[in-house]
């Protein structure tokens, strides 16, 4: 998401190569994603970021702390497998699996 996240950014005006620039220093030295350090510097407030990436990829946002997710929701993904690609099971629904993800251009984890 790094590198897709700072182009949205730039693209939509909201932060400059340079704070990408920081950004990406940040990350390398402080380790975590890279949205969460352009906020952390910042550089863009979370809730403008999350509002580009629900519209880009034309989802949602799901507030997790609003969320009641029953216990064999939550064990339909292993835990390894949710920490692996930041996924959390919201909902079951006729065989349909809602999940919150931290990062919606990680084609793997969607997979």
């Amino acid at each position: 998401m790094s590198s897709r996240v700072g182009e949205l950014l730039i693209k939509n005006g909201l932060i400059t190569e340079n704070q990408l620039a920081q950004g990406q220093e940040a990350m390398k030295n402080n380790g975590g994603m890279l949205s969460s350090s352009l906020v952390k510097l910042g550089f863009v407030e979370e809730s403008v970021l999350l509002d580009l990436l629900s519209k880009q990829y034309s989802l949602p946002i799901i507030k997790m702390e609003d969320q009641n997710v029953p216990s064999d929701v939550i064990s339909l993904i292993p835990q390894n497998i949710a920490n692996k690609h930041m996924v959390l099971p919201v909902e079951l629904k006729a065989n349909s699996l809602t999940v919150a993800m931290i990062d919606p251009s990680n084609i793997v984890a969607v997979n």
